[in-house]
């Protein structure tokens, strides 16, 4: 028992090298895409799996988050990234939690452009993000079209929409506020 695979270069997808791991127990943790398309992808195949729903009732916890500018500092990337968590009474499939992500990674989601992005990059000590997710009742499905490509499709239900949307009200009053 064990696992056994090969390294690719990255464009090409030559092998670089092989490898095998012998261990009395396989655990696969590839997310809602990967662990689907892992198992899609498997050779030589899994019976089991052949007919089954691997890759179907696809849920994507789909999240929004809020950006809010404060007169003094925040640096929201010392201490505890996801410190806070928030629930609400009244919608049990809706969480808020205290994000923060490096400034270089903020700066892909800021609006602007040149001098506007820039003096705005500059008071990201000053910025506090928080973001909201949804258990989704939306679901999708993935697919292996090949060796490495995949296709999905996953459409945000009315219902989910509503939630995802009343969350980022609360976020906006929570900084307002």
């Amino acid at each position: 028992t064990g696992v056994s695979g090969v390294f690719l270069r990255r464009y090409t997808r030559k092998v670089v090298r092989r490898f095998e791991i012998k261990t009395p127990l396989v655990i696969l943790s590839g997310g809602a895409i990967g662990t689907p398309l892992f198992f899609q992808r498997a050779q030589p195949p899994v019976p089991e799996l052949k007919d089954g729903p691997i890759g179907k009732n696809l849920r994507v916890h789909p999240s929004a988050y809020a950006v809010a500018l404060f007169p003094e500092p925040v640096k929201g990337w010392e201490g505890i990234p996801q410190g806070v968590h928030l629930t609400h009474d009244d919608q049990p499939r809706l969480h808020g939690m205290g994000i923060f992500v490096h400034p270089s990674q903020m700066a892909i989601s800021l609006p602007g452009f040149g001098h506007t992005h820039k003096a705005l990059m500059a008071r990201t000590p000053s910025m506090a993000l928080f973001g909201v997710m949804i258990e989704d009742t939306s679901s999708g499905e993935i697919r292996s079209a090949g060796s490495f490509d995949e296709k999905g499709n996953y459409s945000l239900n009315q219902e989910d929409a509503d939630l995802l949307k009343f969350g980022l009200r609360n976020l906006a009053e929570i900084f307002l506020n």
